[in-house]
């Protein structure tokens, strides 16, 4: 169990950048008016962010947070302050991205295309901008030092 515990945060690393791909991606197709192919690419994006969302919760829940000084004994002490500092900046956005994206999808549920289009266009950075501290949070606590 420890092993697959452990294997969460590699894997869900690797979810989360393709999120961002496919994030892009469906950017990428509505501005080319390609709404179903749009639809079908964020579809695919937020099933797999419900993925992530759900290792996320079963690995705090059976191992609970990582301290960075834990994990990284020989890493210089200012190395923690800044790891601190970004990951609090990441989980401030991550949370106000999971918030707002409900409201982005229940706009296009119901056809208000307008509102949708002004909401999206704040999100969908925010959601990206999210991904790539995410990853830069994991290369941070298990990779550079």
């Amino acid at each position: 169990m420890v092993d697959l515990i452990a294997a969460i945060p590699p894997a869900n690393t690797v979810i989360v950048a393709v999120v961002g791909v496919l994030i892009l991606r469906a950017v990428h197709e509505i501005r080319r008016g390609n709404v179903d192919r749009h639809k079908q690419l964020m579809i695919a994006a937020t099933a797999l962010f419900s993925l992530f969302l759900a290792l996320y919760l079963v690995r705090m829940f059976l191992h609970g947070p990582t301290s960075f000084a834990a994990q990284n004994p020989t890493a210089p002490g200012w190395a923690s302050t800044f790891y601190y500092a970004f990951l609090g900046t990441h989980m401030v956005l991550a949370v106000a991205t999971i918030v707002l994206i409900p409201f982005v999808y229940l706009r296009a549920m119901r056809s208000h295309w307008t509102e949708h289009r002004q909401l999206a266009t704040k999100v969908a950075p925010m959601w990206l901008v999210s991904i790539v501290m995410g990853i830069a949070v994991y290369f941070l606590l298990f990779q550079v030092w």
